[in-house]
């Protein structure tokens, strides 16, 4: 979609997720301060992204777009979204 560039909430994550291992003790310190990510909200923002600049985005789902992250992109664009059932 972004002519081979990482949208902005998936490099985010990525970001998140690749930071170096730490040791177990202070890890075990810091994990109430870290807020974690969530694929599904990277998913869904650069879905809802996408719309807004006018890329032809439509969400297919089968019964779990809370689970797949699209959620937030058809409650935006209800439009552009097909629920085709389990």
């Amino acid at each position: 979609i972004y002519n081979g560039a990482i949208p902005a909430e998936i490099e985010e994550l990525m970001q998140i997720e690749m930071k170096p291992k730490v040791d177990k003790k202070i890890k075990n310190e810091a994990v109430s301060a870290v807020k974690k990510a969530k694929i599904q909200d990277a998913v869904a923002n650069t879905l809802i992204r996408a719309a807004k600049e006018g890329f032809p985005v439509f969400s297919v789902s089968s019964d779990v777009p809370g689970s797949t992250g699209v959620k937030a992109f058809q409650s935006a664009f209800p439009e552009m979204t097909l629920d085709v059932g389990i």
